[in-house]
């Protein structure tokens, strides 16, 4: 059969395709997945045009009215939190702090390769739609592709996972590009395996992956990794049938052996018994489980020859919209994630350790290029894979004080300071089960921000890495700040007028669905915040009435986001 011409459709029928989009998801996807919602992206771009202070030389053009002659710590670090948004980026823009390591040993890379899934699973937390227009914003470009296979040949990338968003192998040529030249010890391929239905689309798909593998000339390893548990079963077997998994190790069978350079991994949840269904429909020679610590996986090997890796992982309560005010499922999410802090990264998030060499970084790229270091990366330090290659992303992270000190000091460190002053914060970060958008939801509202960076400059002068004579150029409100103790920076911040509603407010990008979003979280616990004080915050502005009058009929309509607590 010859191969289609469109790679958005590898299914043996449009009969097939159809059973598999029929069922939608449930809801739209939510802040922070919906990577178009990003708070601070038109923000991020306009940062120097507005504030006109990224220059040292400027520092001393402040407007008379913000000098501190006679004012107190606390009020002068009051008015500094009252505009968060520019005092942070004063930090970001003009104070570096030289790293105690460069990071550039073996490191992963993670990246979500588009923003299409034809499985549709309920329980997904992307609610990836079976259909998209391929834009930019949607799917990394073929120029991407390359920028991404120029960044594993500056860095020394151990190994590539795509996964997340969409479905990977709705975009076959370029994964088989990445295949082709990456240069990485292992080449992950993550994928519901909707393909395999029909024997022809199994054969068609791992055929050309493999000849893309044997291409490389940095003899990369592609691993397959199939997620099989009751989800992506129920959705793509018929009738409880596991042959579409079957074609796959078939396929492996006969060609995934000795040579080719392709492995076969099955991913599911601990306590699924799905897999067990597979193995018993197999021959199975032997099988060899180990568990060290969360770490739970089992080898296969089949009468044919065939071995592979099946591996278990904690299920994480993953959602957007999880509600805080259910202390008891607080206490288990909280749990989960500090477990897997504990045990698989070694208390630090971002950094991937290599023993006695060199520590690297766990990198995430979106489909849409936005690239971070993963739970480090300050909302508004989020770099692009088409902009900065690997040199300036590594430089560009660890120039913030913010991000340097995640990666430096430690995830629990960093909570405990965020902790200080917005313990909401910490909660929906570590609660939503959202990894890849932990510091978007950590430090989402700029005060907080601002907190964490004087804190951690606070830190920084008494380590000695900021000097007296840098500090001599610093405006006089942010030395004052830096000078402040704890107790009254937080008390400035608490008596500041700082909130999350209005941060929104004075996004240009605003609108009434992001306010109804905002109201959605407000009452789900997730803020500082309660429904009524936003409403009044929303009619004191100077919005549109129109936007106005839509967000409050949107919230006040019945069967509305009110009735969620």
């Amino acid at each position: 059969m010859k191969e289609r011409s469109t790679e958005f459709l590898p299914i043996e029928s449009d009969k097939e395709r159809e059973e598999i989009s029929e069922k939608k998801p449930t809801s739209t996807t939510p802040w922070p997945i919906e990577l178009g919602q990003h708070p601070l992206g038109e923000r991020k771009k306009r940062r120097r045009e507005k504030d006109g202070i990224g220059e040292l030389e400027t520092w001393n053009k402040l407007p008379e009215a913000e000098r501190i002659e006679g004012k107190s710590r606390i009020e002068v670090a009051r008015e500094c939190f009252d505009a968060s948004e520019r005092w942070r980026n004063l930090i970001l823009e003009t104070i570096s702090v030289e790293p105690k390591e460069r990071f550039e040993g073996g490191s992963i890379f993670y990246m979500w390769m588009n923003k299409v899934c034809p499985v549709s699973c309920e329980f997904c937390f992307f609610r990836s739609p079976t259909k998209d227009k391929r834009t930019v914003e949607t799917e990394i470009t073929p120029e991407g592709i390359e920028k991404i296979i120029q960044f594993t040949k500056e860095g020394k990338i151990l190994k590539m996972v795509v996964s997340g968003g969409g479905e990977p192998l709705m975009s076959k040529d370029k994964i088989n590009s990445l295949a082709r030249s990456v240069k990485v010890k292992d080449f992950v391929v993550v994928t519901s395996a909707y393909w395999a239905k029909g024997k022809n689309g199994a054969e068609r798909t791992l055929d050309a992956l493999r000849e893309s593998t044997q291409e490389n000339p940095h003899h990369s390893t592609t691993t397959v990794r199939v997620s099989l548990d009751e989800g992506h079963f129920s959705r793509l077997s018929n009738s409880g049938s596991f042959d579409y998994v079957k074609n796959i190790v078939e396929w492996f069978s006969k060609n995934g052996m000795s040579g080719s350079r392709m492995k076969l991994l099955f991913h599911t949840m601990e306590g699924d018994t799905t897999v067990d269904g597979l193995l018993a429909q197999l021959s199975v020679k032997s099988s060899k489980e180990t568990r060290q610590g969360m770490m739970h996986k089992k080898e296969v090997e089949l009468e044919n020859g065939l071995t592979f890796t099946i591996e278990y992982t904690q299920l994480f309560d993953a959602s957007a919209l999880t509600n805080l005010h259910d202390r008891k499922q607080v206490a288990k999410n909280v749990q989960t994630f500090d477990d897997f802090i504990d045990e698989r990264r070694k208390g630090n998030m971002p950094v991937h350790f290599n023993g006695e060499q060199e520590n690297g970084l766990d990198f995430l790229t979106f489909y849409d290029g936005t690239s971070t270091i993963w739970g480090a990366s300050a909302p508004e330090v989020e770099t692009s894979i088409y902009t900065e290659d690997y040199k300036q992303i590594i430089e560009k992270n660890l120039a913030d004080v913010l991000t340097l000190g995640e990666l430096e000091k430690g995830t629990k460190a960093i909570q405990a300071i965020v902790a200080e002053v917005n313990p909401k914060a910490v909660e929906r970060a570590v609660c939503s089960g959202l990894r890849d958008f932990y510091a978007r939801l950590l430090f989402e509202e700029d005060a907080t921000r601002l907190y964490v960076s004087i804190r951690l400059l606070q830190d920084f002068v008494a380590e000695g890495r900021i000097t007296e004579d840098q500090q001599t150029v610093w405006p006089k409100q942010l030395r004052k700040m830096v000078e402040t103790p704890k107790e009254e920076l937080q008390e400035a911040y608490f008596s500041s007028s700082h909130s999350i509603v209005k941060q929104y407010l004075t996004d240009p990008t605003v609108t009434a669905d992001k306010l109804v979003s905002l109201h959605t979280r407000v009452l789900l616990g997730h803020y500082a915040m309660t429904s009524e004080k936003m409403m009044k915050e929303i009619d004191e502005s100077d919005i549109d009435p129109a936007m106005k009058q839509t967000f409050r009929d949107a919230v006040v309509a019945p069967h509305s986001q009110m009735e969620l607590v």
